[in-house]
């Protein structure tokens, strides 16, 4: 049994995950509810008094080596796959759109002129009907 559970430390210190797909099945392969643990842990029930101490050492030994390679390679996984390290929802401020077009400058540079010597802008309508142009007047 002590055979059986060295190599399974073996095993868990050999093991180097590319992705976090395997990473995961490799957690559930060893710490999973049918994983070998339980599997060590119920053929523990099993084992002569003289030899249980030492086969439980082992079984924690294997237990603590595999949760730190799992916890390990977690937090490395988790550093690399976030690539954004902001919100893409939050809204963003809208000072940084664009810049205004050359003849609205033009525009607004000579409507400034104008109102410094006194005159003043006045919006109406831009097509006048046959009253308002000919009859009125």
């Amino acid at each position: 049994m002590l055979e059986v559970v060295q190599r399974l430390v073996d095993q868990v210190e050999g093991f180097v995950p590319k992705s976090e797909k395997e990473l995961t099945d490799f957690r559930i392969s060893f710490l999973g509810k049918k994983g070998e643990l339980n599997k060590l842990f119920s053929a523990f029930q099993k084992v002569p008094e003289k030899n249980k101490k030492e086969f439980g050492q082992a079984i924690n030994k294997l237990k603590n080596s595999a949760q730190e390679k799992i916890d390990t390679y977690k937090n490395s996984f988790k550093k690399n796959s976030s690539v954004f390290e902001f919100d893409l929802s939050r809204p963003t401020s809208l000072a940084k759109l664009g810049a205004r077009h050359p003849l609205s400058l033009v525009r607004n540079n000579i409507v400034e002129i104008f109102a410094r010597i006194g005159f003043v802008l006045s919006d109406g309508p831009e097509v006048e009907d046959d009253w308002h142009n000919f009859s009125a007047l």
